[in-house]
């Protein structure tokens, strides 16, 4: 019986590795490019505009196929000049998404979904327009797992129609603790 117990414990120990190998604490670093929808008054303005955008993270692993990410998002700002005004939408926020992972050898494979409070400053000509909210958010990505280092590329898109549906397409790296 002592036998048995033995032999269940180490099979047990043995088999929990892989399973605790997403686990931990770890960083980002994301840039790419983020696209602003803006709508104005009955529509007939639109802002179509691409920017730079970055973001940093901090995460948390809950085993090999579940994390939490929380972290500050900048989108840039979309500009144009329409009739000879400049229109013009700065966009920033902090998010917190659940990522649910697939692994593939070194591969990770993964959706999210989550929540963000943004910011936005948007002008008219001379009239500035400041506004908040909390919405939602939701995309997925393709990483490389090299030991501790992570390469990611990642697609999101947030669902705030108030300031335009932006998107955000990215590369970047975490390093695990």
């Amino acid at each position: 019986m002592l036998r048995r117990f033995g032999l269940t414990a180490v099979f047990v120990l043995l088999s929990s590795g892989p399973a605790l190998a997403g686990s931990g604490f770890y960083l980002g670093v994301h840039g790419g490019s983020s696209g602003i929808d803006v709508r104005l008054g009955d529509g007939r303005v639109r802002l179509e505009s691409k920017d730079f955008a970055w973001k940093g993270l901090a995460g948390i692993g809950l085993g090999r196929f579940i994390a939490v990410e929380t972290g500050y998002v900048r989108f840039g700002t979309a500009q144009d000049t329409v009739a000879g005004v400049t229109i013009e939408q700065s966009l920033w926020g902090w998010d917190t998404a659940g990522l649910l992972k697939i692994n593939i050898g070194p591969l990770d494979i993964y959706g999210r979904f989550g929540g963000i409070y943004w910011k936005a400053e948007a002008g008219i000509g001379p009239v500035a327009v400041n506004s908040d909210g909390f919405d939602v958010n939701y995309g997925g990505g393709l990483g490389v797992v090299l030991g501790k280092l992570e390469i990611r590329g990642e697609m999101v898109w947030y669902d705030a129609s108030s300031i335009g549906d932006p998107w955000m397409a990215s590369l970047g790296l975490t390093l695990g603790f």
